[in-house]
């Protein structure tokens, strides 16, 4: 495709184009994957503006360059102000409007997102769609998985590979939309048919600054469907969490709600819980079903009813949403069970803000026949002021905890635990009679996890909470290969 022919069809705003009429082959935002004939971006960032990596990408082969600086590159050149945005449009014009081609549905909130794409990925198997998931695990459709650093993507990725999904006759997308994503601009050219908010709670306040432009960053996707359908395009909110109101206050959506605490469209019920999963009832003014959720927890009832209205309001049945729930055994790192020959039982979980890690332990409460202990951190160059928060609430739910690594990035662990140790030390009842906190810091987190399994003992269960699917943790600028998973498995094994 012509420079001038994307230009055109992108309808973006130029400050200057020089240079001459390139062809793109392709897009690309990153000179060390920069091919031959592609329009190449040069995004600013917090760590390295892109503007310094423009002469790697033109000696690759980039036909042309984009930036919000003028340049003399010796390929054309355009000048934009909103450089996010202009990628985000011409990427989905490059390849042919792929998100007006499918149903796209965005999942946004502070927690649950996952648990939701992955609920609706398993609804639409079991009617025989095949669909797409894209989010903090993985980008999967068919039998492709694409691993990619954020929960979400860049936009030029995204557009991307919903155009190979488009090629594979696909007609459903789920993806997670992060509140940064929203602010970096990702989901700007794309067309959504719906939207699942979850709950709004204390996390990425390094970022937004305030809750209020937290939720003005989710606030976003819901304006780009009022954009794209109008009164016709569809919001399912979650009717217990106070923030969804003002998130939708003002605009012209077709609001559905879900509840387990008030009268809404779709009400749940908790028939029983246990350590196999949850029996609920979903009721909503034309059926009343029972789903046998192998889940536990009461987050995820609220996870499957938010699936349950989306799917059923999409036109899917009772009976094959039901099938599709309770099909769906386990999501890696989303309170994964291991189980151990002692008689305890291990969950592994990514629960990584305050709101989260309250929610599971409580949900572990009711399945432990003796103690919660509980291994946790919290991640450097973060929100420092949800850490005291999160001591707090794993010192009130817990029998006894390990304060460890997370993520410490360029920040001292033992600055972090500290923190942590704030919020446990400041909490009503925190006096200890034999001078000895139900606590202890251990920053090796592998250590850390074998003194839990160690003074664990028949009927205990052992939350390992933050990092959940990682692979990874991240020390420094380096990612060093680790996994919670394998490290209990490892353990017990031993």
């Amino acid at each position: 495709m012509k420079l001038d022919e994307l230009i055109l069809k992108s309808g973006i705003d130029t400050a200057a184009v020089n240079g001459g009429n390139a062809e793109i082959t392709g897009i690309s935002y990153d000179s060390r994957s920069t091919k031959r004939g592609d329009l190449f971006f040069a995004l600013p960032g917090s760590a390295s503006d892109g503007d310094n990596f423009i002469p790697e990408a033109v000696k690759k082969g980039a036909s042309a360059v984009v930036s919000q600086r003028s340049h003399q590159t010796g390929v054309p050149s355009i000048k934009v102000t909103d450089i996010k945005t202009v990628m985000a449009r011409m990427a989905e014009a490059f390849y042919g409007f792929p998100s007006t081609k499918i149903d796209l549905y965005g999942i946004t909130g502070t927690n649950g997102k996952t648990t939701i794409t992955y609920m609706l990925e398993s609804i639409a198997k079991a009617s025989g769609e095949s669909s797409a998931v894209f989010g903090t695990v993985n980008y999967r459709f068919g039998r492709q998985i694409f691993t990619l650093p954020n929960t979400t993507a860049e936009s030029a990725d995204i557009s991307k590979l919903l155009a190979e999904f488009v090629k594979t006759g696909g007609r459903r997308c789920f993806i997670e939309m992060s509140s940064q994503g929203l602010d970096r601009k990702c989901a700007e050219a794309l067309t959504f048919k719906a939207v699942v908010f979850t709950n709004l709670s204390r996390e990425h306040l390094d970022w937004h600054g305030s809750m209020e432009n937290y939720a003005a960053a989710k606030r976003r996707l819901f304006e780009k469907v009022c954009q794209s359908r109008g009164d016709k395009g569809l919001a399912v909110i979650n009717s217990d969490d106070p923030w969804s109101e003002k998130i939708l206050n003002g605009l012209p959506l077709k609001k559905v709600t879900y509840s387990i605490n008030k009268h809404a469209d779709y009400s749940g019920k908790i028939i029983s819980m246990g350590i196999a999963g949850t029996i609920i009832e979903v009721k909503n003014s034309r059926e009343k079903i029972r789903i046998e959720l192998k889940l536990p927890g009461e987050h995820n009832v609220m996870n499957a009813l938010a699936a349950f209205a989306l799917a059923r309001e999409e036109g899917f049945s009772g009976e094959i949403i039901k099938r599709g729930l309770e099909e769906l055994l386990d999501i890696k790192g989303r309170l994964s069970r291991i189980t151990s020959e002692k008689g305890f039982t291990v969950y592994v979980d990514y629960a990584h803000t305050p709101d989260a890690l309250e929610k599971v332990i409580r949900s572990l409460k009711p399945l432990t026949q003796k103690r919660i202990i509980t291994v946790f951190g919290a991640g450097g160059n973060r929100d420092r002021g949800k850490r005291p928060l999160m001591g707090k609430i794993v010192f009130e739910n817990s029998d006894f905890s390990w304060i460890t690594s997370d993520n410490p990035r360029n920040e001292d662990p033992r600055a972090i635990a500290l923190d942590i140790e704030v919020g446990m030390r400041k909490t009503e009842g925190a006096k200890f009679t034999d001078g000895n906190p139900p606590w202890r810091v251990e920053l090796d987190r592998k250590k850390a996890i074998a003194g839990a399994i160690a003074m664990a003992e028949k009927g205990d269960i052992i939350l390992i909470a933050g990092k959940g699917h990682e692979e990874y943790q991240i020390v420094g600028a380096k990612n060093i290969p680790y996994s919670d998973i394998a490290t209990v498995k490892k353990i017990l094994k031993k």
